[in-house]
C-alpha cells in the first residue's frame, strides 16, 4: 500500500480521522487507554502509544513492526517478575496470540464494531479492537486526491481477578443504580482506563449495541476519539478536566448517519473530593433532529441569499441606465423645465441612487465570504480612517461636525475592505442621525486586547430610541431620519456580519439626547 504501510508517528501519512489530524486524536486516545497501538490492513504498526514506545525501545522499535510483536512485548512486561506453573503453557498462549491476531485483523476490515477476547495469561490480558477511516492525500502535485485508508486500533490492558467479563453491576450501590437506569439521556459510566463499567437501556438501544457488547469494551470504540478523547483535553485523570459537550457524527450499523450529543463529567462528592468509582459518566442524546433542522435553514439561508444576490445583480443595470438619462435630461433639457419640474427631476435622481446603493449594499451583504484568521492580513486601520474622513469633508462642514480619530491606532487582522466598509458605515451611520446639537462629534478609538482588537464610535448625536435598538443590526430597519438624508437600512447589518465573520461581535449602548456607542469586537491571533 504504497508508502502509507510505513510511516513515523506524526507523519503526514496518517491523514486525518473525522477531519481532524490523526496524530492528535491518537496522542488523547494514548494518554486515556495508555497502551494503544495503530496498524495498516497488513498488521503492520503505524502509531504507537508512548507507554508501548517504551516498552518496544523507543519508537524507531515500535513502528513497522508486526502488531504481534509489540503485543508480545505488553505480555512478557506483565507477566515479569511472576511465577508460573506452566512456562511451556505460557509459550503456547503467545502463539495463540500471534495465530489469533490474523482473525482479529480480518474481523476488523469488515468493519466490525469492536473485536474482543482475554489471554488466560497471568495476569490475564485482554484486547479489544476496532477500525477507523484515515484520510491522506495521494497523487503529484497536479493530481492530488484524497483516499480513504482503514487504520485498525487495537487497545491493550491487564485485567486484575477473573478474565470473564463484568456485568453491568450497579456504579455505587441501587440508588445511583436506580437514578442512571431511569435517566432520559443515554448514559454510560466509564474507568480511569477508558472501559465501559456500566449502560443504561437508553444507551444500548441509542448505540445499536447489547449491554454484553457495550460492559467492558473502550468508551472510543462506540464513540468518535475526538467525542471522547479529544487532543486539548488532558487525560481524564488531570485535575486539570473540565466537562465538555460535543456534537459528532457517526455512522450506524445501518449505514445511516446520526448525530449525537456527547458531554462527559467526573463526578464528585458533596465535599469536593473525587469518587474513584464509578468514575466519568458520560451523557449522549441523539441530536440529529436538530441537525437536519439547522442543515435544512442553511441551505434556505443559501437559496434567500443567492436569490438576493441575483435580484440585487439584475436591478443594478435598469438602475444606472436610469440614472444615466436623469442626468442626461437635467444637463441638456433642464432648462426647459421649470422649479417644479427640476425638483422633481432631483427626486427622481436621488430615489434611483437610493436605490442604487441598496442593491450595492445587498450584493455585498451576500456576496461576503468568510476566512480564517491565519489567512487575514493586517491592516493599518488609520489609512483607512483617513480616507474615509477626506471623502465624507463636505457632508462633516455642511453639519459642522468634528471628526476625532486615533493618532497611532494598533493594526487589525482584516482585509481592508471589509474594513473600509465597517468604518464607513458606522461613521456614516453617526452623521446620518446627528441631528441639531451644540459641538457636534464623531469620536473613533481603537484598543488592544488579549485575542481581540476592539473599535469604538462614539456621537453625541440624537442617540437611539430604545424601542429601535433590538432592530437597528437587521437589514432595511433603519431609526427615523430627515427626508434629505438618505439610508438604505442595511449599513448596519453589514457591520454586524462583518464582525460575526471576523470572529466577534457589535454591540450600542445609548439613550434619546445623549449619543450612541457602537462598539465592535474583531478577533485577532
Amino acid at each position: 500500500m504504497n508508502e502509507f504501510s510505513s510511516p513515523s508517528p506524526g507523519s503526514p501519512h496518517l491523514g486525518l480521522i473525522d477531519g481532524i489530524p490523526a496524530r492528535e486524536l491518537l496522542d488523547g486516545l494514548g494518554e486515556l487507554h495508555e497502551s494503544v497501538i495503530v496498524t495498516d490492513r497488513t498488521g503492520r504498526v503505524v502509531w504507537a502509544s508512548h507507554a508501548l514506545d517504551r516498552l518496544a525501545g523507543g519508537r524507531s522499535e515500535s513502528i513497522d513492526k508486526p502488531l504481534a510483536a509489540l503485543c508480545e512485548r505488553f505480555v512478557a512486561d506483565a507477566m515479569r517478575g511472576r511465577q508460573r506453573d506452566d512456562d511451556e503453557g505460557a509459550r503456547m498462549e503467545r502463539d495463540a496470540l500471534n495465530a489469533r491476531l490474523d482473525e482479529v485483523l480480518s474481523r476488523l476490515e469488515s468493519y466490525e464494531t469492536v473485536v474482543q477476547f482475554t489471554l488466560t495469561t497471568t495476569p490475564a490480558i485482554e484486547l479489544s479492537a476496532f477500525a477507523v477511516e484515515s484520510h491522506i492525500e495521494d497523487g503529484d502535485a497536479r493530481s492530488k486526491r484524497r483516499v480513504a485508508v482503514p487504520l485498525f486500533v487495537v487497545i491493550l490492558r491487564e485485567r486484575s481477578g477473573s478474565d470473564s467479563p463484568r456485568r453491568a453491576e450497579p456504579p455505587r450501590d441501587d440508588i445511583v443504580s436506580t437514578v442512571l437506569d431511569r435517566h432520559p439521556d443515554a448514559t454510560l459510566v466509564i474507568d480511569s482506563t477508558g472501559f465501559v463499567s456500566y449502560a443504561n437501556d437508553q444507551a444500548v438501544a441509542l448505540l445499536g449495541s447489547t449491554r454484553e457488547g457495550l460492559i467492558d469494551s473502550p468508551i472510543t470504540a462506540h464513540l468518535p476519539i475526538q467525542a471522547i478523547a479529544p487532543a486539548h483535553l488532558q487525560a481524564f485523570s488531570s485535575d486539570a478536566y473540565e466537562a465538555e459537550r460535543y456534537v459528532v457524527e457517526v455512522e450506524r450499523r445501518s449505514g445511516h448517519t446520526a448525530w449525537l450529543e456527547v458531554s462527559h463529567r467526573r463526578v464528585d462528592t458533596e465535599d469536593g473530593h473525587e469518587v474513584e468509582s464509578p468514575g466519568f459518566v458520560v451523557a449522549i442524546r441523539d441530536a440529529s433532529q436538530q441537525r437536519r433542522t439547522i442543515d435544512r435553514l442553511k441551505q434556505k439561508i443559501h437559496a434567500l441569499e443567492s436569490y438576493v444576490h441575483t435580484v440585487s445583480h439584475d436591478l443594478r443595470s435598469p438602475l444606472v441606465a436610469m440614472l444615466g438619462f436623469t442626468r442626461l435630461l437635467q444637463k441638456e433639457h433642464g432648462t426647459r423645465l421649470d422649479d417644479r419640474g427640476r425638483t422633481f427631476l432631483q427626486r427622481i435622481e436621488s430615489a434611483g441612487a437610493n436605490m442604487n446603493r441598496m442593491t450595492r449594499d445587498l450584493l455585498e451583504l451576500s456576496t461576503r465570504a468568510k476566512r480564517a484568521a491565519g489567512e487575514r492580513p493586517l491592516t493599518d486601520p488609520r489609512e483607512i480612517l483617513l480616507e474615509i474622513k477626506a471623502e465624507l469633508k463636505t457632508r462633516l462642514d455642511d453639519y459642522g461636525i468634528e471628526l476625532k480619530l486615533p493618532t497611532a491606532p494598533p493594526l487589525i487582522q482584516c482585509e481592508r475592505t471589509p474594513l473600509y466598509q465597517l468604518f464607513s458605515n458606522l461613521i456614516g451611520n453617526a452623521i446620518q442621525h446627528m441631528g441639531n446639537v451644540d459641538a457636534p462629534r464623531i469620536d473613533v478609538q481603537i484598543a488592544e486586547a488579549p485575542g481581540q482588537r476592539i473599535i469604538v464610535v462614539r456621537d453625541n448625536g440624537l442617540g437611539i430610541d430604545p424601542t429601535h435598538r433590538p432592530k437597528i443590526f437587521e437589514a432595511f430597519e433603519s431609526m427615523p431620519r430627515s427626508e434629505d438624508l438618505a439610508s438604505t437600512g442595511v449599513g448596519l447589518s453589514i457591520v454586524k456580519k462583518i464582525a460575526e465573520q471576523h470572529g466577534g461581535r457589535v454591540d450600542v449602548e445609548s439613550s434619546p439626547g445623549e449619543g450612541a456607542t457602537f462598539t465592535v469586537v474583531l478577533d485577532h491571533i
